[in-house]
């Protein structure tokens, strides 16, 4: 039996979900600073509205064990 994930924010300071990109709500980006995880704490659960108009729900992922002190801007690949 696999154990359920304690998050680890409550869930009102969690980060507004129309503020966050594709990648921060597919899991792939930290929900809180939005740089590429590779270690990753769970945050909570959140419920929003996709671009079809329908309910979704997404798991937030955060930095592990905290988000870095700078972040580094994104290099362009233009």
């Amino acid at each position: 039996m696999t154990k359920a994930l304690e998050p680890a924010l409550p869930p009102q300071l969690l980060p507004d979900p129309a503020t966050l990109s594709g990648p921060q709500l597919n899991e792939q980006h930290c929900a809180l600073c939005g740089v590429r995880l590779y270690k990753d704490r769970f945050l909570g659960t959140v419920n929003y509205i996709d671009l079809f108009g329908n309910k979704a729900t997404a798991n937030l992922w955060g930095c592990a064990p905290a988000c870095p002190t700078v972040v580094r801007p994104r290099r362009r690949t233009s």
